[in-house]
């Protein structure tokens, strides 16, 4: 292999590793932040819609997919939620029916 396809492939991995990493969402989410928005709040989008933004980072408040993007619960299973029926079914090593 020659050195051109050689740096054509790594550029070419290069540019696909990234193109899921959304470079705003780092400008904007601290800016949110700032303001009080908490996601999964009520209030969340409301407060990140007053992020004080400057002349390079006014698409923060313009875009309202990235505020909702922000204001998602990131898990919707509360943390440290006892998993009893799973324990419940499984018995000796074998799983039992459980009626829920």
């Amino acid at each position: 292999m020659n050195k051109h396809k050689i740096a054509v492939v790594f550029y070419t991995l290069m540019s696909t590793s990234f193109a899921y990493a959304d470079q705003g969402d780092e400008i904007c989410f601290p800016l949110y932040k700032a303001t009080g928005a908490i996601p999964g709040t009520s209030e969340c989008q409301s407060l990140a819609n007053t992020a004080r933004v400057g002349m390079g980072t006014f698409f923060c408040t313009s875009e309202p997919d990235r505020i909702e993007r922000y204001c998602l619960p990131k898990c919707s299973v509360p943390p440290l939620a006892p998993v009893t029926a799973a324990a419940d079914a499984y018995e000796n090593g074998h799983f039992t029916v459980v009626d829920w």
